[in-house]
């Protein structure tokens, strides 16, 4: 992550550590514009996990502790021997969900909130129920009267009642053995979260953002996505708009049933606060799927200073695999109107 106002670059790194003794750690690192180390810092885990995403919000660095266990001690030789895949020995461990008793074996999530100066753990709020988020859209802090709230959008792997521990886990071992029409997809979804002074949080409120709309072109992108994509032109204003990866419609087969994608095949702008001035969902074609979206702000092509209104201004650039062909093209949209400005058709295929 990038913090907009002074171009520091914060990121994280898991440490993997053979040794049966060993602690569970993340290695959190903050750096210079220019790419120089200026703080690092490790920070005690409460069990070995995959933490894939953090973001930024006006003071803090944060990320989800999610009880997706990846191996450790001696069950990562066969990782560091090249006999295995990291992927296929993490397991889901997550404690029962309310409501839910009797899945999964004890481990619960925790939202990590970290200080964006030091890199200090100062909040460890503990979530109600286990959690399964990969890619974070944003964070923003809120003072209310004399309290510090802090709010969290996020593409999860949510569904109620909570997907159970053989889908979850054959889902991320491999994508391809999920049989068609089993596959999980996330969904935006927004968590509220008190911190106090004491250092110690909890959860205040959780919710589905934007869904439920009456357009079926709509409502299909808030239920199932991934890689949301923002444009960080600030951390004093809450963003209003994320692009993401989503399935295009359903198709009607010839036996009048709807079918969706088992991939993303689809982009589409979301507007966070109302739903309903969304774009339609861009597709690209029978056997196209579409790779994440990246934003491109013009205010880095021409150098001007952007106000909360230019947060939608740039270009979406994605990259198409055409399946039919076994390649790679390159679709340019513009990020306002999601109207598609050009198509680099490529010979050859990007994995």
């Amino acid at each position: 992550s990038q913090d907009p106002n002074t171009n520091n670059i914060y990121n994280h790194g898991y440490i993997l550590d053979p040794s049966p003794f060993s602690t569970p750690r993340i290695n959190l690192m903050k750096f210079s514009p220019e790419g120089f180390l200026l703080h690092q810092k490790q920070s005690y885990m409460p069990y070995n996990t995959f933490v894939h995403d953090a973001t930024i919000s006006q003071n803090f660095y944060l990320y989800f502790v999610m009880p997706y266990t990846v191996p450790s001690g001696i069950d990562l030789i066969p990782f560091i021997l090249g006999k295995e895949p990291l992927g296929g020995g993490m397991r889901w461990r997550g404690a029962p969900s309310i409501g839910n008793e009797g899945h999964g074996d004890g481990l619960k999530s925790y939202l990590h909130v970290h200080s964006k100066n030091n890199l200090s753990l100062d909040w460890k709020v503990e979530m109600p129920n286990p959690v399964s988020v990969y890619h974070i859209v944003d964070a923003f802090e809120e003072k209310r009267d004399q309290e510090l709230h802090l709010k969290v959008r996020v593409a999860e792997l949510f569904s109620d009642p909570p997907a159970d521990r053989t889908k979850l886990e054959k889902q991320f071992a491999n994508q391809y053995a999920v049989p068609s029409g089993e596959r999980l997809h996330a969904k935006l979804r927004e968590y509220t979260f008190l911190l106090c002074a004491n250092g110690s949080g909890n959860l205040l409120a959780s919710k589905d953002i934007a869904s439920g709309q009456s357009s079926s072109e709509y409502k299909v992108g808030s239920v199932a996505c991934e890689y949301p994509i923002t444009n960080q032109v600030g951390t004093e204003n809450r963003l209003r708009y994320v692009w993401i990866n989503t399935l295009s419609p359903p198709k009607i087969n010839p036996n009048g049933d709807e079918k969706l994608s088992d991939w993303f095949d689809g982009v589409q702008k979301v507007d966070l606060n109302f739903g309903e001035l969304s774009s339609q969902i861009i597709s690209f074609g029978e056997g196209t799927y579409c790779g994440p979206p990246y934003f491109v702000p013009k205010r880095r092509l021409s150098g001007y200073s952007p106000t909360e209104h230019d947060e939608d201004d740039g270009y979406i650039v994605i990259f198409l695999y055409r399946s039919e062909r076994h390649s790679s093209d390159v679709a340019i949209l513009d990020s306002k109107t999601m109207r598609n400005l050009c198509m680099m058709e490529l010979d050859f295929h990007i994995p």
